[in-house]
């Protein structure tokens, strides 16, 4: 089991004891946790603890900001808040401890910040994101809040303004699909529709703030305050707009 130590809190490195050296074969099939930004409610992190199962514990990287030290004892202390205890923190100074800790976590948690900041930062590392892909694949949950969810598709989503959007490579968990956070608070519904009228095949996911979607077996699950934008390509953009509670078939491309 790891624990946080005070070293840890404030250079984001671990020691893990008694980690395995391979992924552990898990039984649930991938699951994505996308959140919005803003308030991350009580129900979002039921919804954590359920996915995880608490057989490990959560990994975070903590790579979303150049403040590292910041980000750490940030993430650490609201999620002690909440009464997470079995966490640890992504050392990347080291890359086989870095593979390590991602082979060990059933759940992993990329904050807000900037994503491409993080995405830069951990591709350095030598067959980090494999291991990342890897292990989600074989059941770790992926889960982050703001930039934390933008990272997660294969197309990322790296900024915006004056009515532009950039796109570049995020870590590749979920191909086909391009997600987008803060969407209502922020104004942007024009980002995705921007970005799936140049890659018509995919599917846009934008997420109010205090809202998540749970992604798994193709099918998106609309959670929380606010509303899932659903955006795809029919002859011109169309947008579908979930409550809480209303599921989205990526697959058939409808609501189910």
């Amino acid at each position: 089991m790891a624990t946080i130590s005070r070293r840890n809190m404030m250079i984001g490195s671990a020691a893990l004891l008694g980690m395995p050296q391979a992924a552990v074969a898990r039984s649930k099939s991938p699951l994505l946790l996308p959140h919005g930004g803003g308030e991350t409610t009580t129900s979002y992190y039921n919804d954590l603890k359920k996915a995880a199962g608490g057989k490990r514990g959560m990994l975070i990287f903590p790579y979303s900001l150049p403040e590292v030290g910041r980000v750490v004892a940030r993430e650490i202390k609201f999620w002690q808040n909440f009464g997470w205890r079995n966490m640890d923190v992504l050392n990347i100074s080291d890359p086989e401890i870095a593979r390590r800790q991602c082979e060990w976590a059933d759940l992993y948690w990329f904050p807000g910040g900037l994503q491409k900041h993080q995405v830069l930062t951990m591709s350095r590392v030598p067959g980090l994101v494999k291991t990342m892909l890897a292990n989600h694949a074989n059941g770790a949950v992926v889960a982050g809040s703001s930039a934390g969810a933008a990272v997660m598709t294969k197309l990322m989503i790296s900024g915006g303004k004056n009515g532009a959007v950039y796109t570049r490579a995020g870590f590749g968990f979920l191909d086909g699909v391009v997600f987008d956070q803060h969407v209502k608070q922020r104004n942007r519904e024009y980002r995705l529709h921007k970005v799936i009228a140049a890659n018509r095949r995919k599917i846009g996911v934008g997420l109010d703030e205090a809202t998540w979607a749970n992604v798994q077996d193709g099918i998106v699950r609309a959670r929380g305050r606010g509303r899932v934008h659903i955006v795809t390509w029919d002859g011109g953009v169309r947008v579908l707009k979930l409550r809480s509670g209303q599921r989205f078939d990526l697959a058939k491309r409808a609501k189910i």
